[in-house]
């Protein structure tokens, strides 16, 4: 699922880091001041909110999990483990041995489960609160962990919010990836056919295979990273892990583009990574027909069956591009074309029995689903199980890229597209303003507008259809207001997707599919 970057540092809080005196690792002078450089990572917590921000970019506390930070004797403990590794810290945890071992820079803390007693650089400490176990969860106090990682630690009681403050130098795998560029992740696989055949294109495609995994997927990279250099790392997309993964375009497009580079220059290197990447797609698709959104290796809602950005849609398409042998995909042999065939085939129909229906009716879809029953289930903490009008505008839109649909297909657009259309709201904007008390300056509002174009919410609640919000706590809202600050400026509630979909694709496709049943008119 995509993530959008927001460094942002509130007024009081850049008053605190530019005034509190603090110890910075063995090689800061004492009492030496934060210094505003790349290195400096800030990460906080929100307590009842399963989530820590990195400069204002959001990850979960366990990936793919729903843990959340929680106070011991007014003490704040949490999993650690995703926050040192995603600043590029080291963690280890030895079950047996009860024992953790945290690095930063040149600190190390060791701590025991069920133990005051802590180790720091070599000396015996005592930790207000042990180390606890609590179902199946390792938490750690947070202020003695990080302070004796040479990091300031702040409590805001006001945001029951905890600030952390690192200098961290970017070594080994946690080196930033290089952005921009003529060629990145989102446009590698859309140059000029021509491209493909030329040195610059073999470098790209050698980075490509530089960082594919051993399991033939790929890790998920920010889409304006710069792919004629060296991947190194992980990305600050993957709390520390190499997990593959088909979610934000992943693997689909590296397929692609090294089927394109192999058309062109028949090095096998290239057509070798190809079908490493294919038979790792083709391997793991389930028997319903579906895909997880990590495999072989997931967390919590990392196993559901994903539609969200085009995850499912993606791999569907690439199967059915390599059975009409489209540019760069010729080449592919007959026992990959089947079994391309037979997977594309056991996809659709996994989209068509996902399709929810109410008292009968086909309505739309929910953006993830469990991998065993099909049920329309949550996802992140604050994307609940529900109609979403933006996964299913992309959904219709793939099914009207089938030719000579069956007439389950046009049944699925049809009753889609009406849905989409009953739900569309007229009359409002949704405007960003200045606002100098949130954390961002900034907030999104709602305001009247007869000229404005139609809007839908991205999610409508499956019983009622009335449009659904929520916090990242995971309490529902039906009003906009009611989401916090934070979640309306850095999540986008409202979508302008279907209206294109309405007014332009469902049209011509209808006249050419379905010209005796133009729902729209009824």
């Amino acid at each position: 699922m995509k993530r959008t970057k927001i460094v942002i540092i509130s007024s009081v809080f850049a008053a605190l880091i530019f005034t509190t005196p603090m110890k910075f690792g063995s090689a800061a002078e004492k009492n030496a001041v934060l210094p505003l450089e790349p290195q400096v990572r800030i990460i906080t917590m929100i307590m009842e909110e399963p989530n820590f921000s990195d400069n204002g970019a959001y990850h979960e506390l366990e990936e793919g999990l729903y843990t959340k930070p929680l106070t011991k004797n007014n003490v704040v403990m949490a999993p650690l483990k995703d926050v040192m590794e995603t600043i590029g810290g080291n963690f280890e945890w030895s079950e047996k041995e009860n024992k953790i071992v945290l690095e930063l820079n040149n600190n190390k803390v060791i701590l025991f489960v069920g133990q005051n007693k802590a180790i720091v650089n070599g000396k015996e400490k005592v930790s207000e609160v042990a180390p606890e176990i609590i179902e199946g969860r390792l938490f750690l106090p947070v202020k003695f962990s990080m302070e004796n990682l040479g990091c300031l630690y702040r409590w805001d009681a006001k945001r029951t919010m905890v600030y952390v403050i690192a200098n961290v130098t970017p070594k080994g795998d946690n080196l930033p990836l290089e952005r921009g560029g003529k060629i990145t992740i989102a446009n590698m696989a859309e140059q000029p056919k021509e491209w493909y055949g030329t040195l610059e294109a073999q470098k790209v495609a050698d980075v490509i295979l530089g960082y594919q995994n051993s399991d033939g997927g790929w890790i998920k990279l920010a889409p304006n990273v710069n792919v004629t250099k060296p991947i190194v790392g992980v990305g600050e997309l993957n709390a520390g892990t190499r997990k593959s993964t088909i979610d934000n375009d992943t693997t689909s497009t590296q397929i692609r583009l090294l089927g394109k580079v192999y058309s062109e220059t028949k090095i096998a290197k290239y057509k070798t990574g190809f079908y490493k990447g294919l038979d790792y797609l083709l391997n793991g698709q389930l028997e319903n027909g579906g895909w997880q959104q990590f495999f072989p290796v997931a967390t919590g809602y990392q196993k559901l069956i994903t539609i969200n950005d085009d995850a499912i849609t993606n791999v569907l398409e690439l199967m059915r591009d390599i059975e009409n042998k489209e540019e760069g995909l010729a080449f592919v042999d007959e026992r990959h074309i089947a079994q391309g065939k037979t997977a594309y085939n056991k996809g659709l129909n996994m989209l068509l029995n996902t399709q929810i229906r109410v008292n009968g009716k086909k309505i739309a879809w929910c953006q993830q689903y469990t991998p065993d029953t099909l049920e329309p289930v949550m996802g992140r903490s604050f994307e609940l199980a529900s109609f979403s009008s933006q996964e299913s505008t992309k959904v219709v839109r793939f099914l009207m890229s089938i030719d000579n649909p069956s007439p389950e297909v046009i049944d699925a657009i049809q009753s889609a597209v009406l849905w989409l259309d009953s739900v569309k709201i007229n009359g409002i904007k949704v405007q960003e303003k200045k606002d100098p008390t949130t954390d961002s300056g900034l907030d999104r509002t709602i305001v009247n507008d007869p000229k404005a174009t139609p809007l839908w919410t991205r999610f409508y609640e499956i019983e009622s259809n009335k449009p659904l919000f929520a916090n990242r706590d995971s309490s529902k809202k039906y009003s906009y207001w009611e989401v916090s600050t934070e979640r309306r400026t850095k999540y986008n509630w409202f979508s302008k997707e279907p209206l294109k979909l309405l007014t332009e694709d469902y049209p011509k496709w209808q006249k050419k599919w379905a010209p005796e049943n133009n729902v729209l008119l009824k």
